[in-house]
């Protein structure tokens, strides 16, 4: 599985409260992926990644970041 195109990884990882102590992520075109974690957290799985991306997304808070 991989992370879907949609994705901030960033907003995700903060939602989750994962905290790598350095983070790498692909340079290409989205959808980007996880390449380096380093200490910290545990890595969170594609799939709990778009999962928390989903409920996000459904939430009042996604709505309320979109008018920022």
């Amino acid at each position: 599985m991989t992370v879907n195109s949609d994705v901030d990884i960033s907003i995700v990882l903060e939602r989750l409260g994962k905290k790598p102590n350095v983070l790498n992520l692909s340079q290409s075109i989205p959808p980007h992926t996880i390449i380096g974690w380093e200490g910290g957290d545990t890595q969170p799985s594609d799939e709990a990644i778009n999962s928390e991306w989903t409920t996000y997304k459904s939430s009042s808070q996604y709505a309320e970041d979109q008018k920022l």
